[in-house]
């Protein structure tokens, strides 16, 4: 009709796809699990930021993500002394002093697992400390009759039953000793703050090492003075002494490590002159229940000392 403005085009309003709270917790879970990822995003808005720290989010992310990145290694240093060792490059690499222990003249460290610091007091062991060094959280654990009246000692941090995040779930310390040739384990709750019943090892053993614990599965492992070693069954709670690789203290002497190997099984690293070798405990093959040392692969360290040498700089380490 004359005089009428004629109407706009109808158009489709396209709503934007990150409105979808659903969405946006699907793309934020895909983003690469480092500090400076999250940081970025939580910078865009208040929604983006109230998502990136709600709890149930992050446990997403964790079990998305699986292993946490690592921001570094807590290096020991003689006679006892540690320093946190950032690794990575910027923005995400964590300042050393960041994950510092104050008083750390005090105490000894003893390893380092699921995200928390074991350490123990000096002189002597009268008590251990459990440290978060991202939350800064302690926890003292006093070791009572256990310090005191046994030849070695060591001890292991360990994660909660149910698999939990270190902020969310409690924790236990695995403590070991042996004397007189028999090795003993007990058991710490934070749940309970006490100490469970005493674990003892049927077969006699050497004294157990000072070198922090290996957890493969359910099991934690402690090596023994003559490269024998100190097997702990967390969930049944038995203890027992398993035979070391053959030959090793006399080939390997002390430059040995345990460790996880390929199938989720125990491995074994020794390293003789120029050689690393591989082993992995694995089953009998005529089927039977009891497993035996396998050598899976040895490798020459050779030439890559050499090559280590021809670049080094001066002054390096």
């Amino acid at each position: 009709m004359d005089g009428m403005v004629p109407s706009p085009p109808w158009r489709r309003v396209h709503a934007n796809p990150l409105d979808c709270g659903d969405l946006l917790a699907e793309v934020l879970l895909r983003l690469p699990p480092h500090p400076s990822s999250f940081l970025r995003a939580s910078l865009v808005c208040r929604r983006w930021r109230r998502l990136l720290r709600d709890p149930a989010f992050l446990r997403r992310v964790r079990a998305f993500h699986r292993a946490p990145p690592v921001l570094g290694l807590y290096r020991i240093r003689p006679p006892g002394l540690f320093a946190f060792v950032p690794i990575g490059e910027a923005p995400d690499r964590v300042p050393a002093a960041r994950f510092a222990l104050r008083d750390s003249d005090d105490w000894v460290l003893l390893g380092c697992n699921h995200g928390r610091v074991l350490l123990r007091s000096r002189p002597g062991w009268t008590q251990l400390l459990v440290w978060d060094p991202v939350t800064g959280h302690r926890r003292f654990v006093r070791l009572g009759q256990f310090g005191s009246h046994v030849r070695a000692h060591n001890a292991t941090v360990l994660g909660d039953r149910g698999g939990l995040s270190r902020r969310e779930g409690s924790f236990r310390v695995a403590f070991a000793f042996t004397g007189g040739g028999r090795a003993s384990a007990c058991l710490y709750s934070s749940e309970t703050g006490a100490w469970g019943r005493l674990i003892t090892a049927e077969a006699h053993c050497d004294d157990v090492r000072a070198t922090s614990g290996t957890l493969v599965g359910g099991v934690l492992y402690w090596m023994l003075e003559e490269c024998g070693i100190l097997e702990l069954h967390l969930g049944e709670e038995r203890l027992t002494v398993l035979e070391p690789v053959p030959g090793a203290a006399s080939v390997y002497r002390k430059n040995v490590q345990l460790m996880e190997a390929e199938g989720g099984m125990l491995g074994f690293a020794g390293v003789t002159e120029y050689r690393l070798q591989l082993w992995a405990r694995e089953a009998q093959v005529d089927g039977s229940v009891s497993e035996t040392w396998v050598l899976r692969k040895t490798i020459g360290l050779h030439s890559t000392i050499q090559e280590s040498v021809r670049y080094r700089t001066p002054g390096g380490c």
